[in-house]
């Protein structure tokens, strides 16, 4: 049994379009706040044939509400379900904490940006162990998280590190950064 919590307002419907993959064991949270509470049909039939239990979760307006809120279900599941595999579907990097916590508690949570997407922090040590040097581990990082699209992140680089080292550095990520535009 898997147990995603999708923090929609951070993914919206591109975090949940693979739902298709959701089995009749699986449940999906779907927390969701008065800023972002549309789908799209084609979204909406895909949610009507889902195999999943699938739960909306209104999240009332507040600095940070929807983590909390996502984050306190999260141990009440975990409370009634401890042999389940637990899913976080959020690009939220505040999440790490939660994770962490579990895990040292041998619960598994997992951090994805998208169902059936990459796990967030295995990105990150993959694009870390490209590089030696932390200065440029922690600035490839950073841009990988803070750019959405490819061309995004490869102008940061080649502003910062010139063209022919920017292109060189560039290249050494891309493989781990496909899903991006």
């Amino acid at each position: 049994m898997a147990i995603y919590l999708v923090d929609f307002e951070n993914v919206n419907c591109s975090g949940i379009k693979a739902i298709n993959q959701l089995s009749k064991n699986d449940y999906l949270y779907i927390f969701y706040t008065q800023n972002a509470n549309t789908i799209t049909i084609d979204l909406h039939k895909k949610l009507l044939k889902c195999n999943a239990t699938v739960d909306f979760i209104a999240v009332t307006s507040g600095t940070n509400s929807l983590d909390f809120q996502l984050s306190t279900y999260l141990g009440y599941l975990v409370a009634k379900n401890e042999a389940a595999d637990f899913f976080i579907i959020s690009k939220d990097k505040g999440f790490k904490a939660i994770k962490a916590f579990w895990n040292a508690k041998n619960i598994k949570i997992t951090i994805l940006e998208a169902i059936g997407g990459k796990d967030i922090e295995k990105t990150e040590k993959d694009i870390e162990a490209q590089f030696t040097d932390n200065d440029i581990k922690q600035t490839v990082i950073s841009y990988v998280n803070k750019y959405k699209t490819k061309n995004g992140i490869y102008n940061a680089l080649v502003k910062k590190y010139q063209q022919k080292k920017g292109l060189e550095i560039y290249n050494q990520i891309k493989p781990f950064i496909k899903d991006k535009k």
